[in-house]
């Protein structure tokens, strides 16, 4: 998989929406080591991402030639119900072969500009990583009760 090559290539972010490789990205899901992919791809295969993270909600997949490297969406709500913000940058996960090489920080720009694109002015992060998201201009917001650990961090960026 992954190799030194693929640092300075600006990768094809692929939408879940119009995509013909559903079944491909599904299987890609399935063996992903991240219990939030499983979480994802029952939404996907229910047909319940967009009633669950809401309507306008767009989800990323991420390649450079045949090699799935990851996923990311722009969503109007987390799996972590915090109504009183949106959108959500959500669901970033870089395949381990790829790690290390900015990709997770592409994915960050790439949504953020839909974000823009969508009007927003503002993005939300919300992990279980206190700090994890301030290296790309994220500053925290608040901690909120988690439904899966202890306390989750809510961090947010402005984008104009």
């Amino acid at each position: 998989m992954g190799n030194d090559s693929t640092v300075g290539t600006m990768p094809t972010f692929i939408s879940w929406e119009t995509t013909s490789q559903q079944d491909r990205f599904l299987d890609f899901l399935d063996a992903a080591e991240w219990k939030a992919a499983g979480f994802l791809r029952t939404l996907l295969a229910e047909g319940t991402f967009y009633e669950r993270l809401g309507e306008s909600s767009q989800l990323f997949f991420v390649t450079e030639g045949d090699e799935i490297m990851g996923f990311s969406a722009l969503v109007e709500q987390d799996f972590n119900p915090i109504p009183e913000y949106r959108p959500w940058i959500s669901l970033i996960y870089v395949h381990p072969d790829f790690r290390g090489n900015t990709l997770s920080e592409k994915m960050i720009d790439f949504l953020e500009g839909k974000a823009c694109d969508a009007g927003w002015n503002k993005t939300y992060i919300v992990t279980q990583h206190h700090g994890l998201y301030e290296k790309y201009g994220y500053q925290f917001v608040k901690s909120v009760p988690s439904p899966k650990h202890d306390e989750d961090f809510v961090s947010a960026k402005e984008l104009r």
